[in-house]
């Protein structure tokens, strides 16, 4: 069956688009469009994660017999049925990855815990603390996409705490004086207000960044300042006090600390949105979201860390009975990510459980 769908991928000349190795690399790829004239983005269907139709048989063998209308994909119904099941078994023999599982939409859960808590991504709390894979999509087409983030939460009563993972083959933090080096970064980005996800109306904000009326509240990690600070303290420990900054850096102006932009001297980031191009940082004295990044074997291990008790208006209530609205993002250095280039979640429904509560269904 593999073969005869190799051959019948190749009389169709299926590989004009997907490429022969089906990554979407083919010579007519970039020059695509679809029936409004827009550009197409042929996607690595090698990957079953990006086959957004299903990657089971049954949902190729749809794809094929019905096509996808408005785009390239035309339908191959006028094949008989044994020659489409043939071009299934030939796709997926050639998929180069294993099917992970993610939510798109879910309740996710933060579990008491009778604990200090802190920013130490290999902290035994996280030890038994549920994982919840979320699936993340770019918001502008790309390859190699980090596809899926790893959710854990824990509480105490007084402290909340998430930990972030995902998948990255390259550590991408600051260089002093480089400025065509883009960094790593992750954030978590939780909705303002009394809303809901998908009552009557739909009032939840727009999970990127918000709308105008509908504010988010963005912890933002970006990769390189944990080194940064460190050695900085380190600086001044060792030298009793002396001006680091003048002596090793030349003068303030200089400081990596300074030039990353941050608002404190602070691994995370705290901000606030209504939609794109409005992104504010809160004050610095409201800056009150703490967290630490690792970078091993390949995958970012990233904890944030804040009070439950708010620190002022723009930031979201922890202790509320109703779910949070929660989503996340990812930015990808080697990808020149940077801004409103990056992968992002839907919204999911973050259930913070007090002492003694335990999570509906299980």
């Amino acid at each position: 069956m593999i073969a005869r769908g190799k051959e019948l991928f190749d009389e169709h000349k299926c590989d004009d688009c997907h490429g022969m190795s089906l990554k979407g690399d083919g010579k007519l790829a970039g020059s695509l469009k679809d029936a409004w004239k827009h550009a197409v983005f042929v996607h690595d269907i090698s990957n079953p994660n990006y086959l957004k139709s299903g990657r089971r048989p049954e949902d190729l063998f749809r794809t094929l017999s019905t096509g996808l209308d408005g785009t390239p994909m035309n339908s191959y119904a006028h094949l008989p049925e044994e020659d489409r099941w043939a071009l299934v078994h030939f796709i997926r023999s050639k998929f180069t990855k294993e099917f992970e599982k993610g939510e798109f939409e879910t309740d996710v859960y933060s579990f008491y815990v009778p604990y200090e808590l802190d920013t130490d991504p290999e902290s035994p709390v996280w030890e038994q603390a549920k994982t919840t894979n979320i699936v993340l999509r770019p918001l502008s087409a790309r390859r190699d996409a980090v596809e899926v983030i790893r959710f854990q939460s824990v509480n105490n009563g007084k402290q909340l705490a998430i930990r972030l993972r995902w998948k990255d083959t390259t550590k991408d933090g600051f260089v002093e004086n480089r400025g065509d080096v883009f960094r790593d970064g992750g954030a978590v980005q939780l909705a303002l207000g009394d809303v809901t996800l998908h009552t009557h109306g739909h009032n939840e904000p727009f999970f990127g960044m918000g709308n105008r009326g509908k504010p988010v509240n963005i912890w933002h990690w970006k990769a390189g300042l944990e080194e940064t600070l460190e050695a900085t303290e380190d600086s001044e420990y060792s030298t009793g006090g002396v001006d680091m900054d003048a002596l090793i850096f030349g003068g303030t102006m200089t400081n990596p600390v300074v030039k990353l932009g941050t608002t404190q001297q602070n691994t995370v980031e705290e901000l606030n949105g209504e939609g794109f191009g409005t992104l504010t940082p809160q004050p610095k004295d409201q800056q009150n979201v703490l967290g630490y990044g690792v970078w091993e074997d390949g995958e970012w291990s990233v904890v944030f860390l804040r009070d439950m008790e708010t620190a002022g208006k723009w930031d979201a209530n922890l202790n509320k009975e109703e779910p949070i609205l929660v989503a996340f993002a990812v930015w990808d250095g080697k990808k020149e990510d940077r801004n409103g280039r990056k992968v992002v979640s839907v919204w999911q429904r973050l259930n913070v459980l007090k002492e003694n509560a335990t999570q509906q269904g299980g």
